[in-house]
């Protein structure tokens, strides 16, 4: 099994326990990476690490900073994959599953816990998991805002580190992190194997049937972008054409 890593606060003993709980029910071998505490401020030695002008908090800087040193902590153990989750996740049954069968393997970064506001656009390379999941080649362009649960190769650490630093946005994820994905070596996984319980109130089957329910109501959408009509796609490319034609012969009438 590859390494597994959940970034929590030394002083979070509620998470903790509760992660020590769900995770040893998965029968999934796990350590505590010490987050960085920004409650009380960023430490001087982290500062050159961040950029103030970016209007963040210490508490998020503080998040993407913890995220940054588990890479550090993969690229100088030289590990080739492992897992990194927050503590306040809750996982999937089939997840040991996913881990056994090395679904991760390829990729420099697979994402396991999507945000319930983000877009999915699955771009190409559909390939079958298990049970319901499928892994998808994430489209460039297109954000995925949860850092809650993903695998990360050693390429993929050492790329952020080199490129994701200083920090200027949330952990949730560094503008480099296109350039992996412009090069296909970035998957995701739907239905997500990864919920934050804060983001998703109904539970985790209710993410899991994110893309159930009515499918007359929701067959114009592409799991979050509105696919139109054909009627309308093809009266919007017409309106396309006719307009700018309306517009020269409006300069052109006396």
């Amino acid at each position: 099994m590859i390494p597994v890593y959940v970034i929590s606060l030394v002083d979070c003993k509620s998470r903790r326990d509760h992660m020590t709980k769900h995770l040893g029910s998965l029968d999934i071998n796990f350590e505590f990476f010490d987050a960085v505490d920004g409650r009380n401020g960023l430490a001087k030695n982290l500062e050159a690490l961040v950029d103030r002008r970016a209007g963040l908090s210490d508490a998020e800087f503080a998040c993407a900073l913890s995220h940054m040193g588990v890479y550090q902590h993969i690229v100088s153990e030289r590990i080739n994959y492992a897992m990194v989750l927050e503590d306040d996740v809750h996982c999937s049954k089939f997840l040991p599953e996913f881990i056994f069968n090395k679904y991760y393997y390829g990729s420099n970064l697979t994402q396991l816990c999507l945000s319930k506001s983000s877009t999915y656009v699955f771009y190409e390379g559909k390939q079958f998991l298990l049970g319901k999941y499928h892994s998808y080649i994430q489209a460039p362009f297109f954000r995925y805002s949860s850092t809650g649960g993903y695998v990360i190769s050693k390429n993929g650490a050492q790329h952020l580190l080199e490129n994701g630093v200083p920090i200027n946005k949330k952990a949730d994820w560094p503008d480099c992190l296109e350039d992996l994905k412009a090069k296909k070596s970035c998957k995701l996984v739907f239905p997500p194997l990864v919920v934050q319980n804060h983001l998703h109130d109904g539970g985790f089957e209710s993410m899991i049937d994110l893309n159930q329910g009515d499918r007359k109501k929701n067959r114009r959408r592409f799991l979050g972008i509105q696919v139109p009509s054909q009627k309308e796609m093809i009266r919007s490319f017409l309106a396309s054409i006719h307009k700018p034609i309306r517009r020269r012969l409006k300069t052109k009438s006396p």
